[in-house]
């Protein structure tokens, strides 16, 4: 029996979400371009005959308070996908139906049935699809930006955005699941083959780059 009340509470808690997840996202992103022209500014002054070294001291400064800044941001950013791993598995537990999520996310309904059926097909029942939907299916990217190779723009994929950046703080904290994941990611997750991106994080923001694996030799029988 679906509890519509819940669903709807679920829905709305999911939606203001969103907003918090891209009002975060786009002032990391501002700060992170702040930081990005100081450091250009930086190398410039520091690679004069006659530097200025109050300018330098202040430069210095400045970086080292948007590095809080962004470290600030980034862990409200891994807090709301720490959440979202929790909220998803609960909209889903509702009766939510995969069309409900697909509105909520902006997903086209026909790619959300083309990966709710990967999902069922290969053996994923006991988890959330819409976890995987999101973090594994990248359900959020449109439909135009599928075959780029490319991602520095995180603006249409708020969950994703919020759920890596969870992700990737517990592999910095933690050594053995950063291992892990590095050994067992094609045994354990062979469904995120087509799926994998690399995520190249440094002091000028984060990016993606379409992963492709590499090419094996198969010895043919005979």
């Amino acid at each position: 029996m679906i509890d519509l009340d819940t669903k709807k509470q679920w829905a709305s808690i999911l939606i203001r979400l969103k907003r918090n997840i891209k009002r975060v996202s786009k002032e990391r992103k501002e700060v992170t371009e702040l930081r990005r022209q100081h450091t250009e500014r930086l190398k410039t002054e520091e690679e004069k005959t006659f530097k200025n070294q109050y300018y330098i001291a202040e430069l210095r400064e400045a970086i080292l308070e948007l590095d809080e800044t962004c470290n600030s941001l980034k862990g409200r950013l891994a807090m709301f996908g720490e959440f979202l791993y929790d909220a998803l598995p609960a909209y889903e537990a509702t009766g939510s139906s995969d069309h409900d999520f697909a509105q909520l996310i902006n997903c086209n309904i026909r790619k959300m049935e083309e990966h709710r059926q990967d999902f069922n097909s290969s053996g994923n029942q006991g988890h959330s699809f819409f976890v995987d939907a999101v973090f594994v299916y990248n359900a959020e990217l449109p439909l135009a930006r599928e075959k780029e190779d490319f991602i520095s723009d995180f603006t249409e994929l708020p969950f994703f955005d919020a759920m890596r950046t969870h992700f990737m703080f517990m592999l910095e904290v933690n050594q053995k699941m950063r291992q892990a994941a590095h050994d067992a990611l094609d045994e354990v997750f062979p469904e995120m083959r087509a799926h994998q991106y690399i995520v190249n994080e440094g002091p000028d923001g984060v990016t993606l780059e379409k992963y492709y694996p590499p090419l094996k030799l198969v010895k043919m029988p005979g």
